[in-house]
């Protein structure tokens, strides 16, 4: 599983970090889900929720094109992950209108792998068969409890301190 919550993210920060370093970070973080032999396995899950604070034009330009570009090149037939499932949660009603459009081409493979939602918080338990121990605390309003006392890439993977 890979948890995102944009809601809290500091965009201002985000966008000061330089494309190069973004970037690394990016590429960093593939290569340890490639390597971990349960994703190999099985396949990654996304579960993103986007928070309340982001508009259309601030999903935009989050990042930066050229670096959009780059990960564009990096994730679409190149990178060797299986995503088996991404679930986007506090969905706006413009990205679900967006999906609606781009889903003319997409596969039907791909529609079924992308999953948006409003506020049915209730479908992690059943999509992923998760319990709420086994969900970030504070990740959106689904009610995880589980708690990590360190990041679980950095520490081991990490030469430097990121905190």
């Amino acid at each position: 599983m890979w948890w995102v919550d944009v809601g809290q993210m500091d965009t201002v920060k985000l966008k000061a970090v330089p494309l190069e370093e973004s970037l690394r970070a990016f590429v960093w973080y593939a290569h340890v889900v490639m390597y971990d032999s349960k994703a190999q396995d099985n396949g990654i899950c996304f579960c993103e929720t986007l928070g309340k604070k982001l508009g259309f034009w601030g999903m935009m330009t989050l990042f930066p094109m050229k670096l959009s570009v780059k990960l564009d090149r990096l994730t679409i037939g190149v990178l060797p992950v299986k995503m088996k499932l991404l679930l986007v949660f506090e969905s706006p009603g413009w990205m679900m209108i967006l999906m609606k459009i781009f889903g003319v081409f997409m596969s039907k493979k791909m529609k079924q792998r992308m999953r948006m939602y409003k506020a049915e918080w209730q479908v992690i338990d059943e999509v992923l068969g998760a319990d709420k121990a086994s969900i970030p605390a504070g990740f959106g309003d689904c009610g995880g409890t589980m708690t990590l006392t360190s990041d679980p890439v950095t520490k081991p993977y990490a030469s430097i301190d990121v905190n």
